[in-house]
């Protein structure tokens, strides 16, 4: 695959990456808005808008690359997203989140979150506990 990440890696530092940042957010939110010169861009709070577009990013991502890793095994592009994901084992509400982001609004910070945490949770057993074995 020309060097690429596998998906489950690449998903996985995503998502765990998404909510260390959320994380951060919720325990360092400055109660100003006081940016000043000396302030680091790191230390610049990051708005619930974007870390719902990161999520939802994310999710979008994991569901979509799923699908086509199932689509490619057999050997079949007729498969639905949904039918790929069932097969997988992914919670099919994940993949309803995933088509809200996509063509309706960004869903809620709350959706998002647990969407992250059962998508890592997914890819820790599909993946990484396989992997140990």
């Amino acid at each position: 695959r020309g060097g690429r990440l596998p998906h489950a890696i690449d998903m996985t530092a995503g998502l765990a990456g998404a909510l260390l940042m959320d994380a951060r957010r919720t325990t360092n939110c400055p109660q100003n808005n006081n940016v000043n010169s000396k302030t680091n861009v790191n230390d610049i709070p990051i708005t619930i808008y974007q870390l719902r577009n990161s999520y939802s990013t994310l999710l979008l991502r994991s569901v979509n690359g799923l699908a086509d890793m199932f689509r490619h095994q057999k050997k079949s592009a007729m498969l639905s997203v949904s039918h790929c994901c069932s097969l997988a084992g992914l919670p099919l509400w994940i993949v309803d989140v995933r088509h809200d982001a996509s063509h309706n609004d960004l869903p809620s910070l709350g959706v998002c979150r647990i969407g992250a945490l059962e998508s890592l949770r997914f890819w820790g057993e599909k993946f990484w506990v396989v992997l140990e074995e």
